[in-house]
């Protein structure tokens, strides 16, 4: 009966001071040793997707308005607006209403004075800062091909950085650096999480102008105004904008004018 007792004693004495007794539960648990994480540890997950895309992307402003057109009343049919050059004209009425602003001008197209028509959507932001007894140049185009262009420019006689009427509608096109001078535009992907999707899809334009430090980011379907810090503005639509990775500017309508702040 004593040996017994004592092969017991010897084995609890093993035990209680061999190897890894000194490892309990409470030192595992403790900030000197973290317990390890599995895969359905919160603390382990990562945002993979990026930065959501920002709520303009799911939405339009009812406000957006950037219709424009140009009208040649009486001219023979033999006789157009030369394609992308400008043309002097002199302004002969400006008028503001219901359907917009209508600026009536009197252009000197081959040597010969023609009557051109103007007609754009209202800015509610201001009144349009061109009127009777301005020299201007305009220049319009309306192409229609594999895709369409409808353009038009107008600006001060003497300043070819500056800005009256710029407005662009076109699809399937290249080149818009080219249209949309003097403005500049720069397009991102904001509402294609994965930056490259083979559809078409919004596009974020930021537009920019000489002499101008400040750029207007406008994604489409929205609008906009970029002030001057002169009493004036520039009120952009945005109508449409789409693209995708092969074709950035896949389709692009927009209307730029100068106003007075109100």
């Amino acid at each position: 009966m004593a040996f017994s007792c004592l092969r017991v004693f010897a084995l609890v004495l093993f035990v209680a001071c061999g190897p890894g007794a000194a490892d309990s539960d409470t030192a595992s648990s403790s900030g000197d040793s973290p317990a390890p994480t599995t895969a359905d540890d919160p603390t382990t997950t990562s945002d993979t997707t990026g930065p959501a895309p920002p709520p303009e992307c799911e939405s339009a402003d009812p406000l957006v308005a950037a219709g424009f057109a140009v009208e040649l009343p009486d001219w023979p049919a033999d006789v157009s607006l030369p394609t992308f050059e400008f043309v002097v004209c002199d302004i002969d009425e400006v008028t503001a209403g219901a359907a917009g602003v209508t600026t009536k001008l009197t252009c000197d197209v081959a040597g010969a004075p023609r009557p051109v028509v103007v007609t754009i959507d209202a800015a509610p932001e201001g009144e349009v800062v061109w009127a009777a007894g301005q020299t201007v140049r305009l220049r319009h185009d309306d192409i229609d091909g594999d895709g369409f262009i409808k353009y038009l420019h107008m600006r001060p006689l003497d300043d070819e950085d500056d800005v009256l009427i710029l407005a662009l509608d076109w699809t399937d096109g290249d080149a818009l650096e080219v249209w949309a001078a003097p403005l500049t535009i720069d397009i991102e992907f904001v509402c294609d999480p994965e930056m490259g999707a083979a559809q078409s899809l919004p596009t974020l334009l930021r537009f920019g102008l000489p002499g101008i430090s400040d750029t207007l980011e406008l994604v489409s379907g929205h609008r906009g105004v970029l002030g001057l810090g002169d009493g004036e503005q520039y009120v952009v639509d945005l109508a449409e904008s789409s693209g995708n990775d092969l074709h950035p500017a896949d389709r692009v309508h927009f209307l730029v004018r100068r106003t007075a702040a109100s």
